[in-house]
């Protein structure tokens, strides 16, 4: 079968942030290489060498270009060279390799040269190619005589390429930090290979430097249903550079099986790298052994043989008492970590609170929650964004209204069985009323901060449009206090604001919003006006025998700043509306139109716009009053059963906040 390589790397992504990716691979490719030698005696070799790009100054090291990577293990025999021209190989899968590594080697760099000494049918063979870079692989080259003596690979990554060059570790050290923290069970095992990273002449021994960055934190014991565990514990020192996490690494003979980020079991100390006694920057890493897990590996190390969850069996597992589950070892590896951690948890509870409580105090909303702090604090990440810190805080509202609502239900369960006494749940309504009233004051503190954002926003809508140098239009003030184009049934509670105008009419019946009288529900009528607003004054559900409208409000807006209403003044529009309305038919559930209770129900008209000379002329033709405060219009048309009320723009704004102003000063949000 054909393959196209190139085709092959351009589907596979390494991060510009990731260029030691390929020498990962084969550093990886050089352990597993020694641990797959039989024979082997000792504990083996691994040599990195840095290739760098030559400068003028001796003293100023050039970029780096390359590696040569040379072990003394397996070698490149029938079997492996095999493996390496097979896509997608599955020979080491059982060493947790899945055939794909040696493809970042020609995404990073421009050529690879390999050259291996190996031992094979009694004879020393020698293996010599260069990976192909692009069209289809090649077919595998014969193996030729090799008057080495000892085992012997080496793997040459060369011409490192843009952007990864740029961006790759420079110093032996921070090369030495990268390769520690991807092969963390490789240097744990203390019979494994002596690596060395040589920069020009210079050697780092990189198992020294295991011992320099990793340092032990302790070996924590944990038995499970008799079995033993043990977690060492590491503080990888990271000199604040790459994006290692804290985790949790379950091995199987020094081989890692199973990782797991440490941050969806203890969120506090999220993925921020935490600060030693010695100021250094350090991510923990924990490494879990056991007999137990030794012995429930699959053939590839990949996966245990035992369940990953705690969901109940079928089949091999369920009449199994012995086995131990995988929760039940995380529960206990998480504990033992947070022995390890706890100097670090303390501190970063401590600044999680610091920003609970700053976020709190611009949300007062949510003050209430303070009270319960200890409960969930542990959620909140020392460096937790405002959204992460509400988003824990939403949560945990939801967590605390569903225990009330299984509280109320025990307490009602209780108080209506049979030979129960007050005596005997008296105490659980007393802690249900006091978790109860503190979430209301949360729900109610909520409402109010709404109330006050709305306000600020309608003020803000009424002023001069700097970009336009013009009001806005009326529909802006009408979005702000009730939704465009709908009925009230398509609108929640919440996103109504009609208190702006009058408490009174959030309890309504029905109300369409800027549509057509031919158009809204509940009534029949083939005009084709659209009050800005028509409510009726009724149930908000309709019985079988309601069967009358008992009232009708109208709202109107105007846009700020008009002075010229046109042919038809405000108070004839809103007169004529009504009429329309009052003469249309009622319309049941079923369809069926019923008359309204009498042509002349009870009418309310609000019309809502700016002051002017000419509204002035208006309500005195009207017959309107001023108000007390002397800014608005009111009046009651006999005849036509119609109470009228002129509410300019600014004191609808005013008597909001004149209403809302004690509500807020109890929030603390009045300025």
């Amino acid at each position: 079968m054909d393959f196209s390589l190139d085709g092959k790397l351009a589907s596979i992504d390494v991060p510009k942030s990731k260029a030691l990716q390929p020498l990962f691979e084969a550093v990886v490719n050089a352990f597993q290489a020694i641990s797959e030698l039989k024979s082997k005696k000792g504990r083996g070799r691994i040599e990195i060498v840095i290739h760098r790009e030559a400068t003028l100054d001796p003293a100023w090291p050039g970029c780096v270009t390359g590696f040569t990577i040379t072990d003394d293990g397996e070698g490149f025999t029938q079997h492996n060279l095999k493996s390496f021209f097979t896509a997608y190989s599955q020979h080491k899968l059982r060493l947790g390799a899945k055939g794909i590594g040696r493809f970042t080697y020609l995404k990073v760099f421009n050529s690879v040269e390999i050259d291996s000494h190996f031992h094979a049918g009694g004879s020393m063979l020698h293996q010599q190619l260069s990976f192909p870079k692009v069209g289809r692989l090649i077919d595998v080259p014969p193996s030729t005589p090799s008057h080495e003596r000892t085992n012997r690979t080496t793997v040459e990554l060369r011409g490192m390429r843009e952007p990864w060059r740029s961006h790759c570790e420079s110093t032996p050290e921070a090369i030495a930090t990268g390769i520690l923290a991807h092969g963390v069970p490789y240097f744990l095992n203390p019979d494994g290979p002596i690596v060395e990273i040589i920069d020009d002449g210079e050697k780092l021994r990189m198992n020294d430097q295991f011992e320099a960055t990793f340092q032990k934190v302790e070996a924590r014991e944990f038995v499970i249903q008799g079995q033993r565990f043990e977690l060492t514990g590491f503080k990888l020192k990271t000199g604040g550079r790459g994006d290692s996490k804290h985790r949790l690494i379950y091995a199987s003979n020094y081989r890692a099986v199973h990782s797991e980020a440490l941050t969806n079991d203890i969120p506090s100390i999220g993925d921020k790298q935490l600060s030693g006694d010695d100021g250094d920057k350090f991510v923990y890493v924990g490494f879990v052994q056991g007999e137990y897990l030794n012995q429930h590996t699959n053939p590839d190390r990949l996966h245990f043989t035992f369940p990953m969850t705690d969901a109940s069996s079928h089949g091999l597992f369920q009449d199994d008492p012995d086995l131990i589950r995988f929760p039940a070892i995380r529960s206990a590896a998480i504990e033992a970590a947070k022995l390890d951690l706890a100097p670090f948890l303390k501190q970063a509870a401590d600044e999680a609170e610091k920003r609970v409580r700053r976020f709190i105090k611009k949300t007062p909303e949510l003050r209430p929650m303070l009270k319960n702090l200890e409960r969930f604090i542990h959620l909140v990440p020392s460096d937790a964004s405002e959204s992460k810190i509400n988003e824990v805080l939403q949560q945990q509202r939801y967590v605390e209204e569903r225990e009330l609502r299984k509280a109320h239900a025990r307490i009602i369960k209780q108080v209506t069985a049979v030979g129960k006494r007050p005596e005997d749940y008296e105490q659980q309504v007393e802690n249900y009323l006091v978790r109860a009233n503190e979430l209301g004051k949360s729900s109610l503190a909520r409402y109010i901060v709404h109330r006050k954002v709305m306000l600020e926003f309608l003020a803000k809508s009424l002023a001069i449009n700097p970009t336009t140098a013009d009001y806005d239009l009326e529909r802006v003030l009408h979005e702000i206090i009730y939704p465009m184009r709908v009925e009230s049934t398509d609108v929640p509670y919440e996103q109504q604001n009609l208190w702006i105008i009058d408490e009174r009419l959030a309890f309504h019946g029905y109300l369409a919003s800027d549509k057509q009288l031919s158009n809204v529900s509940t009534i029949t009528s083939a005009s084709k006006s659209r009050p800005d607003m028509m409510i009726f004054g009724e149930a908000t559900s309709f019985a079988p025998d309601d069967d009358v409208i008992s009232s009708v409000v109208v709202v109107e807006f105007k846009r700020p700043g008009r002075t010229d209403f046109g042919d038809e003044d405000p108070i004839d529009q809103a007169h004529r509306m009504v009429s329309e309305i009052r003469s249309g038919k009622r319309k049941m559930d079923d369809g069926r139109a019923i008359s309204v209770n009498n042509p002349m129900i009870p009418a309310f008209v609000y019309i809502v716009c700016d002051d002017s000379p000419e509204l002035l002329q208006l309500a005195a033709r009207g017959g309107l009053r001023r108000s007390s405060d002397g800014a608005g219009f009111f009046g009651y048309f006999d005849l036509l059963q119609t109470y009228v009320e002129i509410i300019p723009y600014n004191k609808m704004l005013g008597d909001a906040k004149k209403r809302n102003r004690v509500l807020f000063r109890k929030l603390q949000i009045e300025h």
